[in-house]
């Protein structure tokens, strides 16, 4: 988590200078382009990172296979968008996502290099040093998107820092694993892989395009403007998500992957970590959804309010896809990916459906549209996962529940303060309101805490208090 908070701790400031050097056109064209890219990332990585961190036992013949394999269907990926760049260009109608797209590239094949230690990483739970390259990366790629877009280099700010992002991520993974191929390509090694790996690709390739085919759409109907707007609105969104979600998917399953044959503790694994994540994000997807007005004005300007309403639908959209997250999480865990990958075959129908009908009203609408998607797709992956690990509903859902009352009860503290405080016209209004819309969330939020009845809640209050605390020497007193 405070690795999360170092990142965003220059993530945002970045967002905030980038939406006033930059033009919603600019991250439209750079949006657009970057579909194109995900989509390519996906078809290309067939899952054996995961199979790598799932796999017993792991030989170098594995990880040698893994990376060869990924390179070189990277590297073919690369050549094929770079060769089909205007085809996919005119399909959004917009020529400077063409020029975009072949650069922008470059970054996922400089990223399919450090898949393999970055899997080794995460094998062994080393989470501290990936949170601290995942950092310097960061700040390495914000201060190129910045100076680049000073100079006025517009949408190509974007797309050059990505790839600067990527180059300093894969180097440092590289040597903080300490890991080269050292070993040869093995057929025998890419059959043990393959079932499991193959099964995690499909889920993972349909996952990524239910996630941004609203991209796609949006551009297509409602034009570029409009999708720097709703990629402006969902960033947002994806940004608090990420801040929260420090637990998963690659801790939570690689947790609950070595509890796989220990029921009782996986699922007791599974029910603190989606409690602990349930009190996190949904409070906090709440109280952004209030304060969208204001804290736009201030972060973006003026020039991005029309993206308010989008964004208040898209938090709700966070928090269901924070749930079907964990609960993915278990069903892969046990090695059940193909009821998921069903899931997101249905997510990516709806998607489309959503989007194509909300559209008719606007930016708004569309965003409806994957908010329904998203309900579906949510109740259907809470049956797969319950099947997968045994689950009954009541243990299904019952984490969720003490987040969304405390989300409820934090609605009501901050619009009843932002009663104090009229509709906002100009900058000082906006600070105020923001000002007295976050306080009194935070006061509600943990007096919640502090006070609400419910023991797995209380529970949990105590057993983080006693994590947290250190002895005089600075280090941490161990729970057991």
């Amino acid at each position: 988590m405070a690795g999360r908070g170092a990142m965003e701790a220059i993530s945002i400031p970045t967002a905030v200078i980038l939406a006033r050097l930059l033009s919603p056109h600019d991250f439209g064209v750079a949006a657009a382009a970057g579909f194109f890219v995900m989509l390519a990332q996906r078809v290309t990585n067939f899952g054996f990172n995961v199979g790598l961190v799932r796999l017993t036992p792991l030989t170098e013949a594995h990880s040698a296979t893994v990376f060869f394999v990924t390179v070189a269907l990277g590297g073919v990926a690369w050549a094929v968008l770079g060769a089909s760049a205007a085809v996919l260009a005119s399909f959004v109608r917009s020529p400077d996502a063409g020029a975009v797209i072949p650069a922008a590239a470059l970054a996922f094949l400089i990223g399919a290099l450090g898949s393999v230690p970055q899997a080794l990483l995460t094998r062994q739970l080393r989470f501290k040093e990936i949170l601290v390259i995942e950092t310097i990366a960061v700040w390495v790629g914000s201060a190129t998107a910045i100076g680049l877009a000073w100079w006025g280099a517009r949408y190509w700010s974007l797309v050059y820092s990505q790839i600067v992002t990527a180059a300093v991520s894969t180097t440092l993974k590289f040597v903080w694993s300490g890991w080269w191929p050292r070993g040869r390509f093995s057929w025998e090694a890419l059959k043990e892989l393959s079932s499991f790996a193959f099964g995690v690709h499909v889920k993972r390739l349909l996952e990524a395009g239910a996630a941004n085919l609203d991209n796609l759409m949006i551009a297509r109907l409602l034009g570029v403007m409009q999708l720097g707007l709703y990629d402006k609105a969902f960033s947002t969104m994806s940004r608090a998500s990420s801040l929260v979600s420090a637990l998963g998917p690659s801790v939570s399953f690689s947790v609950l992957a070595k509890f796989q044959n220990d029921p009782d503790r996986f699922r007791l694994a599974h029910q603190k970590i989606t409690l602990a994540t349930a009190l996190l994000s949904f409070p906090l997807f709440a109280v952004l959804a209030c304060v969208a007005e204001p804290l736009f004005w201030l972060m973006f300007g003026s020039q991005w309010l029309a993206a308010v309403g989008a964004f208040r639908i898209l938090c709700i959209v966070g928090m269901l896809k924070l749930a079907m997250t964990y609960l993915g999480s278990a069903a892969e865990a046990q090695g059940r990916v193909w009821g998921m990958a069903g899931a997101q075959v249905a997510y990516v129908v709806l998607i489309v459906t959503g989007v194509a009908v909300g559209s008719a009203w606007g930016l708004t609408g569309a965003a409806g549209g994957v908010l329904a998607a998203t309900l579906v797709v949510t109740g259907l992956t809470c049956e797969v996962a319950r099947r997968s690990a045994g689950f009954r509903w009541s243990e299904v859902l019952s984490p969720y529940v003490p987040g969304i009352v405390c989300a409820g009860v934090l609605v009501v503290v901050v619009w009843a303060a932002s009663g104090v405080v009229g509709q906002v016209t100009d900058s000082a209004e906006a600070a105020i309101m923001l000002a007295l819309q976050a306080g009194s969330g935070l006061l509600g939020y943990a007096a919640f805490l502090a006070l609400v009845p419910i023991r797995s809640v209380r529970g949990l209050v105590r057993e983080t208090m006693r994590d947290l605390a250190f002895d005089p020497r600075g280090r941490v007193r161990p729970s057991w």
